[in-house]
Formats: C-alpha cells, structure tokens, sequence
C-alpha cells in the first residue's frame, strides 16, 4: 500500500505543480496585458488631447466665428491690415472706383490667419478677417470695399 499511495501522492504533486505553473504564466500574462493597457491608455489620452486642441482651434476659426454669430466680414490681407483699424470707415463703389459712397465701418479683427484669392488677380493672400458693420447690406456682396477712404470720387 504504501506505493500506491505515494504514486497517488506523485501525481497530485505533479498536478499541483503545473496548475501553479499555469496560473504563474497566466499571472505573468495578466501583468504585460496591464502594462500594454496601460501604454494604450496613455496613447489615446495623448489622441484625445490633440484631438482637443484641433477642435479648439476650429472652434476659434474666423469663419465659424462668422457664422455661429451672424456676422459681415471681410478678408484684409496683411498688407492693407495696418489700414483697418477700429470705426475706420467703409465704402462701395458703383462704377469700378467711381461713384463711391459710405457704407459701413470696421469692428473688430477676427484672430487667426486665413488664406484667400485675390478679388481681381489670380494668386492667393494671406491675411485677416474683420467683422464689418453696415449700414448698407447689400454692401456685402460687392467683390472689393475700400477702407478709411473712396479710391477716386465719393
């Protein structure tokens, strides 16, 4: 009897030993899966807060700003920025740069840089936009308006 039961006793040994050793793999897989969770999550918090500064930054976009307030603006290039400056005066021509009259003023400057075609050449700018009150809407729809003065007669 007593080598039946030490057989018995031997193979309870050896089933012992490996359900430790599986369950040592299994913690050891348990750990890297944690670590390798854990630097996804870090990467995707990395995502979310790039993500978040685009939509921020859409957010503070000239255009958008436009259109969620309602407001007239206009494209200033940089070069002519330095002539748009708060209440300055706005005016429309009828003819060309004849026949002028005065048909807003200038708000404010609306932030970012955006990009836009030349309203008589074929290349692009880069500027500003202003918000434009007027006094005369359909203002809005003439392709160039003048700042602070009318080019020829008023």
């Amino acid at each position: 009897m007593p080598t039946g039961g030490g057989a018995a006793m031997g193979w309870e040994m050896l089933k012992i030993r490996e359900e430790l050793s599986k369950a040592q793999l299994e913690e050891q897989r348990a750990r890297e899966n944690g670590k390798a969770l854990e630097k996804g999550i870090a990467a995707l918090d990395r995502v979310i807060e790039r993500y978040g500064k685009i939509v921020e930054g859409i957010g503070d976009s000239p255009l958008l700003l436009a259109t969620e307030q309602n407001l007239t603006v206009a494209f200033v290039p940089y070069d002519n920025l330095h002539n748009v400056a708060g209440d300055a005066p706005i005016y429309a021509c009828r003819v060309g740069m004849f026949w002028c009259r005065k048909v807003g003023k200038i708000g404010q400057l609306l932030g970012a840089e955006v990009q836009n075609k030349h309203p008589l050449r074929n290349d692009m700018l880069r500027g500003q936009m202003a918000q434009m009150l007027l006094t005369d809407a359909s203002a809005a729809h003439e392709r160039v308006l003048y700042v602070n003065r009318a080019p020829v007669l008023f």
